[in-house]
């Protein structure tokens, strides 16, 4: 299929503005996507003029604009987040005493969609549409696990590539497969453990995960053991739900 090039410098220029970098200047922006600088500024000018992007009012450096902000409300309604999720979310979160965080597959990213902070003064915050590779972590490592074996192959390969490494991992998510559910102490935030399950559309795909997380010394392995059967609970919950909301 041809590529709309215009359309394809334009997104890939929208894509560099992260979480890590969320500000960005025209010179900048062009040595990081390999665009000339006059035609990063016509696009950043274009995104400016429809409310994609702004400057900054401290420098010249442009930021994410609020049109974001309505995707990203939109985006809540369509998936029925607030009504058909949340409740059952914060109930565990209250059951439990730690974070209830939902991560949603996008690409071959995972981003967390909607987080029930714990009420304890010490726990798991990140922020509301944070994505991370699908290779650490146990929130993100379970979708990996039920994606084929050619996603797996190429987003292990692209993070990883270390032939030890990458194997190691294959042989981690086969486990996880299996078990249907991952662990993590650590490994993606320091200092977190989280514990996670898969969630399926209704043609059994795998769409994202629900995870419990909180500080690592409050969540020993075995009270993690302990959590799993109420956040197994809570997943044959909100699949039931969601079984009737998407296809």
């Amino acid at each position: 299929m041809a590529k709309l090039k215009t359309l394809e410098n334009a997104l890939k220029t929208l894509n560099c503005f992260t979480y890590k970098n969320p500000s960005w200047g025209v010179r900048e922006l062009g040595r990081e996507t390999g665009l000339n600088h006059s035609v990063v500024y016509r696009i950043l000018s274009t995104f400016e003029e429809f409310g994609y992007l702004r400057k900054s009012r401290f420098n010249d450096k442009y930021e994410l604009g609020f049109k974001h902000l309505e995707f990203a409300g939109l985006l809540q309604d369509n998936l029925n987040i607030p009504e058909v999720m949340q409740p059952k979310m914060k109930e565990l979160t209250d059951q439990i005493g730690e974070s209830t965080v939902l991560t949603w597959l996008d690409g071959d990213e995972g981003v967390y969609i909607n987080i029930i902070e714990s009420a304890q003064k010490v726990k798991f915050h990140e922020s509301l549409g944070a994505r991370a590779p699908l290779v650490y972590g146990a929130s993100h490592k379970i979708i990996l696990a039920y994606l084929s074996e050619a996603d797996q192959d190429r987003i292990i390969s692209f993070h990883l590539g270390e032939e030890e490494k990458a194997q190691n991992l294959k042989e981690e998510l086969d486990a996880l497969q299996t078990q249907g559910w991952a662990y993590s102490s650590g490994e993606y935030l320091d200092g977190v453990t989280a514990i996670a399950v898969p969630l399926y559309n209704r043609n059994e795909d795998i769409i994202g995960s629900l995870s419990i997380a909180g500080p690592s010394f409050r969540i020993p392995y075995e009270k993690s053991m302990e959590y799993l059967v109420l956040l197994q609970k809570t997943q044959e919950d909100l699949q039931h739900s969601l079984n009737r909301i998407l296809f």
